[in-house]
């Protein structure tokens, strides 16, 4: 029997969403349980210590981590044949610039690459974003009036007028979703683009934001590693589950 190690986020990862990102990982609990599997067990980022690599060897870890500490014992436990998702070398490729120059590798619009062909898209502002995805500061995004001189640790991302998309996806099952209603074109096209994205980075659950402005263009302006999916939660789970028993 498949044994299946889940484990929560450390709270300093979520500002204001402890429960939310708690209660996803619950959802994906009851979907394998549903399935017949009841080898599942939970931990929390700051409880993963070396004696869990060999305890949980072999098995499928479905985590929410991101501190360095907790990816070194989950990049230990792949070498020892466990099957981890997110793999953390996946999430160690997740810095912004790193997503913008992949970005740009598969010709997929970014901001500043999208102002560049369309100026009439342009807001007045900028936006100085951390380089470090998993910043939780006050000011790890920052709008600007002014274009801002680059910082050590930040990247700078005009600002594009536009509806805000938030967007899901699960690589490998059916699963894509967006909070906001689309239309079919745009939802394909985004679709697609995140699809692209998440392939390059290796990243098997995601969710990130987007611009889509009135003429119809479309650009990804974050991209981030299992979000807590509170508008579509039990579709997420049943993805997610879904992944998780596929070739375990």
């Amino acid at each position: 029997m498949q044994n299946y190690l889940l484990i929560y986020r450390a709270e300093r990862f979520s500002p204001n969403a402890v429960e939310r990102d708690k209660a996803v990982l619950d959802a994906v609990a009851d979907r394998l349980r549903n399935c017949g599997t009841e080898a599942v067990d939970f931990l929390h980022e700051e409880e993963l210590e070396s004696s869990v690599i060999g305890r949980y060897a072999g098995s499928t870890v479905i985590h929410m981590t991101r501190s360095d500490g907790a990816l070194r014992i989950l990049e230990e436990m792949e070498r020892r044949n466990s099957r981890v998702l997110n793999s953390p070398k996946s999430l160690r490729r997740c810095s912004r610039n790193r997503i913008e120059a992949v970005m740009e590798t598969l010709d997929l619009p970014t901001p500043s690459s999208l102002l560049k062909e369309h100026p009439e898209l342009g807001g007045k502002g900028w936006w100085e974003k951390s380089i470090d995805t998993t910043d939780s500061s006050d000011d790890h995004v920052r709008f600007l009036e002014d274009r801002p001189q680059v910082s050590v640790g930040k990247i700078i991302q005009p600002h594009i007028e536009g509806k805000l998309l938030k967007f899901y996806g699960v690589r490998g099952t059916d699963f894509f979703a967006t909070r906001e209603d689309i239309a079919k074109d745009s939802f394909i096209q985004l679709r697609n683009d995140a699809d692209s994205l998440a392939n390059a980075l290796g990243l098997d659950i995601y969710g990130g934001d987007a611009i889509l402005t009135d003429s119809g263009h479309l650009t990804i302006i974050d991209f981030n590693d299992f979000p807590s999916f509170s508008s579509c939660r039990e579709q997420a789970a049943e993805a997610i589950a879904e992944l998780g028993l596929h070739n375990s």
